[in-house]
């Protein structure tokens, strides 16, 4: 039934909602009875050991080059990691670089395979300099298996970020980060609340957000802005609890750091209809509106979305963003 209603949905807009409709609801009761497996997150099952080192390099680079983090920044530093999927090559790279510890927290438990992963930490070492090796090898043991040194990494599958903001033992951090997670949440707000718990002040966070619809409409040859046509009344009940987009655009994480305090910088890593910028630039209001994207938004304009129609039209056609944002001291 599962694959006659995914090959239905591939036809047209109404039936790849039903078949997201169908899919959320699945998802939710596998959730409610206590299975987190997943492949969703599996970024480096399938991988080459070479483009999984590539991958946590570049996720690494741009942590550290947007947030224009030296080594000191780093050192001795308590770090949250949100989502990691089924590798923890980042959150190794900061211990090697001298972070004290990293919390890997991810809500579901990503189906990874642990020789491949071995060989994964074990190439991801032969970059490092012989003194990040001291520290890598702190925090992690790669004879027979991979085994953790919780104290320096520890790992905690099931929680959602405010199941463990709300236990004594969680702690406070100096960074929170997350790479393509923030977006799959759907209720934001009780997010950010547990973040602003648990940074310490002057605490950062960096986190890359995908704004697009992760080719749910545009894949199948559709507009990219497709989603944002959709009442919300139906697409909550598409993406609740399935990690597809909540559909916060920019303006909703402009505004929730001014309502923070924190002092704050955008960069745009995506924008239609060009794509990916690379490297991501600072947002500048207006910069990236050109005669195509206006005729892009024309387009669409008019089947969008109550809460969409109004939007501007560089609003709209952001595709992806990094936040980085300090809270107060």
């Amino acid at each position: 039934m599962q694959n006659f209603v995914k090959r239905l949905a591939r036809r047209s807009r109404s039936a790849i909602i039903i078949y997201k409709i169908f899919d959320n609801r699945r998802l939710k009761k596998r959730i409610e009875s206590g299975d987190i497996e997943t492949i969703h997150g599996s970024t480096h099952l399938n991988q080459s050991v070479s483009d999984s080192l590539a991958y946590i390099e570049k996720q690494f680079a741009n942590y550290i080059n947007y947030a224009d983090l030296s080594a000191d920044d780093l050192k001795g530093r308590r770090i949250l990691e949100l989502g990691p999927g089924d590798n923890l090559g980042v959150a190794l790279k900061f211990l090697a670089a001298g972070a004290a510890s990293v919390v890997c927290l991810d809500r579901f438990y990503s189906k990874r395979n642990s020789a491949h992963e071995r060989q994964i930490y074990k190439a991801l070492r032969e970059t490092l300099s012989a003194e990040e090796r001291v520290r890598f090898d702190e925090a992690v043991k790669l004879t027979d298996d991979v085994e953790f040194n919780t104290e320096k990494l520890h790992t905690i599958y099931g929680d959602t970020l405010e199941t463990f903001a709300a236990k004594p033992e969680a702690g406070k951090f100096d960074f929170i980060l997350s790479c393509a997670v923030l977006e799959e949440i759907y209720d934001l707000d009780p997010t950010f609340a547990a973040m602003d718990t648990l940074l310490v002040p002057g605490g950062r966070v960096i986190h890359i957000i995908d704004l697009s619809d992760y080719g749910m409409f545009r894949n199948q040859g559709m507009h990219p802005l497709t989603f944002l046509t959709i009442s919300e009344a139906v697409y909550k009940r598409m993406a609740s609890d399935s990690g597809l987009p909540n559909r916060k655009r920019l303006g909703y994480y402009v505004e929730k750091m001014k309502q923070l305090g924190y002092q704050s910088k955008l960069f745009i890593t995506s924008v239609l209809p060009g794509g990916r910028l690379e490297p991501a630039a600072e947002h500048v209001p207006g910069k990236f509106k050109s005669e195509a994207s206006s005729r892009m938004v024309t387009e669409v304009r008019n089947r969008l979305a109550s809460e969409f129609k109004t939007l501007d039209e560089e609003e709209l056609l952001i595709d992806g963003v990094l936040l980085v944002a300090r809270k107060p001291l």
